[in-house]
């Protein structure tokens, strides 16, 4: 059942990645991320409406190809069709960065179906951040 949760640990200021393989809850195949949806993966420091952190739009098109998001700004990587079903997840070190340690901040990734209007919040949890023991500037 959706939303799935999927809590993260990491170091502030470490790049964060993740990937995930969605099932079609309605006929039990792989998730068909097709030129229908729009795919959006918002970070905030807590709650809404706690500061958001970072947010990641992903039009999918056509054919899309799964990429893996770059460690600076971060985003998603899809792979669409009916062979799809696959998200690569990247929040950027200068976000993470960003992120409180003294508390457990809070993502989610929703589907927007933009064929039907309807949202789908597939994925969502907490994303636990552990201080720095040693500051390597990049």
């Amino acid at each position: 059942m959706y939303p799935e949760n999927y809590d993260i640990i990491a170091v502030q200021g470490d790049t964060i990645r993740w990937s995930k393989f969605f099932i079609d809850e309605t006929t039990g195949t792989t998730f068909n991320f097709n030129s229908n949806y729009v795919l959006e993966l918002t970070v905030r420091n807590g709650y809404y409406p706690a500061p958001l952190v970072a947010s990641y739009i992903k039009q999918v098109l056509p054919g899309m190809t799964l990429t893996s998001p770059q460690g600076l700004t971060g985003g998603i990587g899809v792979a669409s069709g009916t062979t799809g079903g696959t998200c690569n997840f990247c929040i950027g070190w200068s976000f993470s960065n960003e992120m409180s340690t003294d508390r457990m901040c809070k993502y989610d990734f929703k589907a927007n179906n933009t064929s039907t209007n309807s949202i789908t919040t597939l994925l969502r949890g907490n994303i636990q951040i552990l201080p720095q023991v040693n500051y390597i500037q990049s």
